[in-house]
């Protein structure tokens, strides 16, 4: 750009004219600052890109070896709600019991006892309400999908307090092979 003076600007005595270069110099400068800012802007935000999608995915890894190690593990990780009824199942169900989770959730855990077992059941469960973040257990007969009854212990833990959770959790060991097991020993141990 270039700029003339010529005779009908006028500037006062009092008032210092800038010099072209210094003006000039502080343009170049302020447009150099900005260009630097703006450049470690960007590398910063790329940085901060990168990390957030490593996380990401270091994230979604950690979330699908959970959800494998959860649907396929031996025992039946579950959740019930104040009443008993199944809230929540971790798809292990169908290899141990034979059932799928739309099956479970809604029934309650009593719906797969002997009539004989289900009101011990419930006031186990009834018990678990009144204990927060304390275990306990119990083992009962429960009706596998093919008609036969397994053995299981049934580890429960009341979460309701936990707002992830919020929930009695039950951990259900099916256990039938071992105390066929044990009845075999004890009468192995009983003959000569």
């Amino acid at each position: 750009a270039e700029f003339r003076m010529d005779s009908h600007v006028v500037v006062p005595a009092d008032q210092t004219a800038l010099q072209v270069e210094a003006l000039a110099v502080a343009v170049v400068g302020a447009t150099v600052v900005l260009l630097l800012l703006a450049l470690i802007t960007a590398y910063f935000d790329r940085k901060l890109a990168t990390l957030t999608a490593h996380e990401a995915e270091a994230l979604r890894q950690s979330e699908a070896r959970y959800r494998a190690l959860i649907e396929n593990a031996s025992d039946i990780i579950a959740i019930v709600d104040r009443r008993g009824a199944f809230v929540y199942e971790s798809s292990s169900a169908r290899n141990v019991l034979g059932y799928g989770t739309i099956e479970l959730i809604g029934r309650s855990l009593a719906d797969f006892v002997p009539p004989d077992r289900a009101a011990e059941v419930r006031a186990f469960l009834r018990t678990m309400l009144g204990q927060a973040r304390e275990t306990a257990s119990i083992e009962v007969p429960l009706l596998h999908a093919a008609g036969t009854w397994r053995d299981f212990e049934i580890v429960a833990k009341n979460l309701l307090g936990e707002p992830t959770v919020g929930g009695i959790v039950l951990n259900m060991r099916d256990i039938t092979e071992r105390k066929q097991l044990m009845a075999q020993l004890e009468t192995l141990s009983e003959t000569d």
